[in-house]
């Protein structure tokens, strides 16, 4: 009888260790297909601000997909916020005129206190910026579909081969990229700041997107920050899931 109750205690032990160690597999399997998920298929963004309203208002969850133009490594892995280190991106699609894009904020326009902002896009690589400084420092734009500006001065937002002179007269709207665009870029700024009269044909490494908020007054983008390289976007806003005014539940962006 002993031996019988010791044998099914025995049996009794191994099967809740398999069952914990069952369970504990399960579990770390779903964990990395969540992390696979958020990292490289869909995931959720809060609204963090005003700037996109009335299409987007401050505190609705949108639905992000990160396939809509690349397959690749995330700039940063989702809930661990760890930075990898690697740029390996199979574009198969590009960003259109008003797509409302996610934008990792830390990474490439210098926004420190902002993971990522929610921007719309409304100018792509090959469009010419007609700008011109206010007095808050911010550039008022026209692209070249529109009037022109007379006051304004021509600048080329920059795809990926394309070459563009740098000088002193428009270093202002180029710096920026230029520092994200490779130590090349950061050369030329030094060799500009040192010798005002120094120019230079430089050739860029990324492509670039110019995007505004919809509540105008109120967005901190490209008009401030400059142009966004492509290495930056996080992915395309596909649905409204959770909508402050709840009657455009499930509503197509």
């Amino acid at each position: 009888m002993k031996i019988n109750q010791i044998e099914n205690t025995s049996e009794t032990d191994i099967f809740a260790s398999l069952n914990i160690r069952s369970v504990a597999e399960v579990f770390f399997i779903i964990i990395l297909v969540i992390l696979f998920l958020k990292s490289f298929v869909l995931e959720f963004y809060k609204v963090e601000s005003s700037s996109m309203e009335p299409e987007l208002a401050k505190g609705d969850i949108i639905l992000v997909s990160r396939l809509a133009y690349f397959f690749g490594f995330p700039t940063r892995i989702p809930v661990i916020a760890y930075n990898p280190g690697l740029y390996l991106r199979i574009n198969y699609s590009e960003p259109k005129l008003g797509d409302i894009i996610v934008i990792d904020a830390k990474e490439t326009v210098n926004i420190p206190e902002s993971n990522f902002i929610i921007k719309r896009v409304t100018g792509i690589p090959g469009d010419t910026l007609f700008l011109r400084n206010t007095i808050s420092g911010e550039y008022i734009y026209n692209l070249k579909r529109n009037a022109v500006n007379k006051f304004g001065r021509e600048l080329l937002i920059p795809k990926f081969g394309d070459y563009v002179n740098i000088d002193i007269n428009n270093l202002k709207f180029y710096a920026q990229i230029l520092l994200n665009d490779g130590k090349n870029g950061k050369i030329l700024i030094d060799s500009i700041n040192q010798n005002p009269l120094f120019t230079k044909k430089y050739k860029f490494q990324n492509s670039y997107y110019f995007v505004t908020g919809d509540n105008s007054e109120l967005s901190l983008d490209s008009r401030k920050f400059g142009l966004v390289p492509d290495k930056s976007i996080i992915g395309r806003a596909e649905l409204l899931i959770f909508p402050r005014d709840k009657s455009n539940r499930f509503n197509l962006l």
